[in-house]
């Protein structure tokens, strides 16, 4: 199953018991308008049910999993029914990657189908397909289980990976090449030997991810002509939202098995290591 599934695909599916649709919008654009049968599990900075602090006050992190299986139980979450991730869509993409990050973390979660709607309700909308203000009874179920940890990697593992790993900054230009730096990691640059392939190029002009052809292409252009499906790629960014959008691209979408997510980003690594101009 693909990791982004389209508009087109929802508008013949919506209707179908089998598909749950989750609108991560806030609460009040939620209200005012959404796809039939959406239901809402908002995202919401700093924490929500898909994101809690981490140690250092790291922001982005997992969330517990008793709190995350919680939610997902109160919220009628079933692991046998096809997940799509709803959401508004913009730019700069930040939207979007939490999309793709609330996917990864279903996908952790031990949820085998999940994408991304394409163009989230932003294009659905656009393109004048059903919408509604009915809000759905919940009905509890009871997902149990644990969030698979095992892609996620610490400081120390990427250090060990410097100039031996391809390792992918996520992150704007101007942030990798040290031109700007970010609030929440206040030293240029980037960690050393990483490559960039900013999580914005995995967009069009309309906000949508682009082709699967597209985006292979792409990786290739900046992880090498020789890289493989079983290759290992780290990913990073600021702070873990962009670098989750590459992590889900590169795994549900595009099929590679042997990726690694450094959620604590560059926020964690200057606290302790210099970056690289």
């Amino acid at each position: 199953m693909d990791g982004v599934v389209s508009t087109d695909w929802l508008a013949r599916n919506y209707e179908s018991t089998s598909v749950l649709i989750i609108d991560i919008r806030d609460a009040t654009d939620y209200a005012i308008g959404h796809i039939p049968r959406a239901i809402n599990i908002p995202w919401a900075m700093p924490e929500c049910t898909w994101i809690s602090y981490g140690p250092d006050d790291l922001l982005l992190q997992l969330p517990k999993d008793s709190y995350l299986f919680g939610n997902l139980s109160a919220a009628g979450v079933s692991k046998y029914k096809r997940i799509v991730v709803s959401m508004a869509n913009a730019s700069p993409p930040y939207p979007q990657a939490q999309a793709a990050r609330v996917a990864m973390t279903l996908k952790l979660a031990g949820v085998p189908q999940v994408q991304v709607l394409n163009g989230g309700f932003t294009t659905w909308s656009a393109e004048g397909r059903p919408m509604s203000t009915d809000v759905p009874t919940l009905t509890p179920s009871s997902v149990k289980g644990q969030i698979d940890r095992s892609d996620l990697v610490n400081r120390e593992y990427v250090r060990g990976a410097i100039n031996k790993k391809i390792i992918l900054d996520a992150r704007d230009p101007g942030v990798y090449n040290g031109s700007v730096i970010e609030e929440y990691a206040p030293k240029a640059g980037h960690i050393p030997s990483a490559k960039s392939l900013p999580t914005v190029t995995l967009f069009d002009a309309n906000g949508n991810f682009k082709d699967k052809e597209a985006l292979a292409n792409l990786v290739k252009s900046v992880a090498g002509a020789k890289v493989t499906k079983q290759t290992e790629i780290i990913t990073y960014c600021g702070v873990g939202g962009y670098a989750a959008a590459l992590y889900w691209i590169l795994t549900a979408e595009l099929g590679y098995c042997n990726v690694k997510f450094y959620d604590g980003s560059a926020q964690d690594w200057v606290k302790y290591y210099d970056m690289e101009i």
